[in-house]
């Protein structure tokens, strides 16, 4: 399957394409319905932004890898001028990183939103359409995106991307802790990246509240029987999930307005 920045470069090149058809076609369509089309393709101009987030979360995931060797005897970590402990860094870089993938997520997730889901939602700017509420969710996918993909991604990709997301949750919005137990399994450098059973016991309850199940994957034996083990390892394969989810909704969205300008304007 195409990476996601493969996927990005064709679906610049769909806008570009679509964007040329509507500037030349003045008085084939109604007016109203030009404006609508440019509308949709408007996220044109996010492109740049995404390949940043793309860059930024790649960049966090290999200090990820890279933090344990760096640590001094101390358990203490220099970045920049700062010498910080371990499970400080740890924290902070697994913010950053969870913070560039789901940025990135929500605004790709908005752009496809003004094709595949209603007007009600696609148009909805102060709560644009997101991937697990609008396209996963077993409860909401079905008022708000396009029938034809109701089922493939919630299936295909339902599970990791809401591990993914829930994992996300206790970061950006818990601090990844909680008066129970603290996300990781320990403090210091031999902790690594596990996941305490009590945070992980978290997760699979949040990635369930959005109505999905461990049978939402395409993965079969290859998901990892004891996903809470690393952490690192984890977010690689959701990442690479939530990537093929993306794609293939952008694909879906650029792909879909083209054909439909091309019949509009009697081009099949």
């Amino acid at each position: 399957m195409k990476t996601l920045v493969a996927r990005i470069q064709d679906a610049e090149s769909v806008l570009a394409e679509i964007h040329e058809v509507l500037i030349s076609t003045r008085g084939n369509l109604p007016e109203k319905v030009i404006n609508d089309f440019h509308v949709q393709i408007k996220y044109r101009s996010e492109i740049s932004n995404w390949r940043m987030m793309i860059e930024a979360r790649s960049n966090s995931m290999q200090l990820m890898r890279d933090l344990q060797s760096l640590c001094d005897h101390n358990d203490f970590i220099v970045l920049g001028n700062s010498r910080i402990k371990f499970n400080v860094a740890r924290f902070m870089i697994s913010q950053s990183y969870l913070s560039s993938l789901w940025a990135l997520a929500d605004s790709i997730s908005g752009a496809c939103g003004q094709a595949l889901c209603s007007a009600k939602v696609g148009r909805n700017l102060s709560s644009p359409p997101q991937i697990v509420n609008h396209f996963l969710n077993n409860k909401m996918r079905t008022d708000s995106i396009s029938g034809a993909f109701t089922e493939s991604i919630h299936h295909s990709f339902g599970w990791p991307v809401a591990i993914c997301y829930a994992i996300r949750n206790e970061f950006i919005h818990d601090g990844a802790s909680s008066t129970e137990a603290n996300f990781f399994n320990g403090a210091s450098s031999l902790a690594g990246f596990r996941i305490s059973d009590s945070a992980w016991d978290r997760i699979v309850l949040k990635a369930e509240a959005s109505n999905l199940s461990a049978s939402h994957h395409r993965m079969g034996s290859n998901w990892p029987q004891s996903p809470q083990d690393d952490l690192i390892k984890l977010l690689d394969i959701c990442e690479r999930e939530l990537d093929d989810a993306l794609g293939i909704l952008l694909g879906s969205a650029c792909g879909m307005l083209k054909i439909h300008l091309g019949f509009m304007l009697g081009q099949d």
